[in-house]
């Protein structure tokens, strides 16, 4: 990889070892339809959704209102022979193109880019082998009026050698920010597997870190200068999704409990705060206007926040 920017290595923080009470928040339902493990989840200018199949590879666009879904393209190089491979990711850049990360035949992560057509896409970065599980792979765009609006960010985990994290030469254990020659370099390092990380589109990037074995899982805020840990817990949950939503909040979800919940990033209480959905699976898009867009087993369901 070449060199780069690179935020100073994550420090553990305190576990919470107790789990507040959950409440549910008031949601209305808006729309669902079907998608068999839609890992990927996107959101156009104009409001409309992009959502990535996991195991098909199928990418297609949905009117988050009327359900309404139009079939866009199907990456077809896929490897979904292992537990966390397959499509893994999707973003947008400024110009409205289309980067998708995936797990080749190869054995390896890599990040392709069409524009917004999606007719052809072209290799934007060739990343590292995969391992069993620990891949990461999401996606997040920094941007904003003041920054790059492409600055691409991807989350890879430790592979299942932590050892590698501390070398800046290693993708293992970290978030990398790839360029538009398809070089790549590390932007934070010190995570376990940060597959469920959101952009708030100017500077920050907020990660919720899964764990291996008995390590606490955490919630961390992330920018070029610094990793800083804002909450951990030990309860399990393996979070799965995570998004910035238009007043601030954290949506993130949870795939072992199926809570998808709003955490407040000034007071986190361990990950936790009112819980929006008990069914999601695999990740969360914020739509602006109080709504969300998760996924489930086999679809993806829009609910207002608002009420």
């Amino acid at each position: 990889m070449v060199g780069g920017c690179a935020s100073d290595s994550v420090k553990a923080g305190p576990a919470n070892e107790t789990t507040p009470e959950v409440v549910d928040a008031p949601v209305t339902e808006v729309a669902r339809f079907s998608a068999p493990s839609a890992t990927a989840l996107a959101v156009r200018p104009d409001g409309t959704l992009l959502v990535g199949e996991r195991l098909t590879g199928r990418i297609f666009s949905a009117d988050p209102d009327s359900a309404t879904t139009s079939n866009l393209a199907t990456v077809k190089d896929l490897d979904t022979g292992m537990t966390q491979g397959g499509l893994l990711g999707l973003a947008l850049t400024s110009e409205g193109g289309i980067l998708v990360s995936y797990t080749s035949p190869d054995g390896h992560i890599v990040i392709d880019q069409t524009d917004a057509s999606a007719r052809n896409f072209t290799r934007r970065w060739d990343g590292p082998k995969t391992a069993e599980r620990a891949n990461g792979g999401r996606l997040a765009v920094l941007g904003g009026d003041t920054h790059d609006q492409n600055t691409l960010i991807i989350g890879i985990g430790d592979l299942l050698d932590p050892a590698k994290t501390p070398r800046p030469d290693t993708a293992n254990g970290k978030l990398l920010r790839i360029d538009e020659e398809g070089g790549a370099g590390p932007w934070a390092s010190g995570f376990n597997n940060p597959f469920a990380l959101g952009s708030d589109e100017t500077n920050t990037i907020w990660v919720a870190d899964n764990s291996p074995g008995e390590q606490p899982e955490r919630l961390l805020r992330v920018t070029a200068a610094r990793a800083e840990v804002v909450a951990s817990w030990v309860d399990t949950r393996v979070p799965s999704g995570l998004a910035v939503t238009d007043d601030g909040a954290l949506a993130i979800c949870y795939y072992q409990t199926g809570d998808l919940m709003l955490v407040d990033p000034d007071d986190p209480q361990g990950g936790t705060g009112p819980r929006v959905a008990d069914d999601c699976r695999y990740g969360v898009v914020s739509l602006g206007d109080g709504r969300l867009a998760y996924s489930t087993e086999r679809e993806v369901v829009v609910v207002d926040t608002d009420g």
